[in-house]
């Protein structure tokens, strides 16, 4: 890594963790409710109710899990290429729900994720990667 390159590591790093971060936390307490509500969204598509439920069940989960996964940087190319698969399945969401509107941000939550994985070849000093593979 060039000697910028840890730091913008970092900060693609700890900005995607925010975002994941915040986006599990403040569902969490509301958990059924968002559940319920994602059911409702999906209503008017070909999805099935129930699995419409658990995806509304687990999303916050995964969510909360890989922003403090990405906010200690540990697993950070798995953790990021995880949530470069939930955008995925986001962005399917909304178009099947024809919520064109949250697509742009799902697309910038994979485009971030994807340049995280590319920045995590080398894992950067300020993660747990670095000091478990220097430890190695």
């Amino acid at each position: 890594m060039t000697s910028m390159e840890p730091l913008a590591a970092l900060l693609v790093r700890l900005g995607l963790a925010a975002s994941m971060l915040t986006h599990g936390i403040v569902r969490l307490p509301k958990l059924t409710q968002f559940a319920d509500s994602t059911v409702a969204v999906y209503s008017d598509t070909f999805l099935p109710a129930h699995v419409v439920l658990f995806a509304g069940y687990c999303i916050p989960i995964i969510q909360l899990l890989t922003g403090i996964l990405l906010l200690i940087g540990f697993k950070t190319r798995l953790t990021a290429f995880a949530v470069g698969l939930l955008m995925i399945l986001l962005i399917t969401g909304s178009g099947l729900s024809e919520n064109w509107g949250a697509m742009p941000s799902q697309f910038i939550h994979l485009l971030f994720a994807a340049i995280l994985i590319v920045f995590s070849i080398n894992p950067s000093r300020y993660s747990v990667d670095f000091w478990l593979k220097k430890r190695e």
